[in-house]
């Protein structure tokens, strides 16, 4: 017997998932698309003086 179609984790809930939010495949790829594609932010880097790390080779 199969699986019913409403389960979660079926392709079924996911096209349901993604027309509820979507209201197409269309529109779910470009969606995709944009968010791959956006240039990432680059963070500031801290330029701070970082302590000495000390470890059990450099005690003595």
């Amino acid at each position: 017997m199969t699986t019913p179609a409403t389960r979660h984790g079926t392709a079924l809930h996911l096209w349901t998932e993604i027309a509820d939010r979507y209201g197409s495949l269309d529109a779910f790829v470009t969606q995709v698309r944009r968010e791959i594609d956006a240039p990432t932010m680059e963070l500031p880097r801290l330029d701070t003086p970082q302590a000495e790390v000390t470890t059990p080779m450099n005690l003595g």
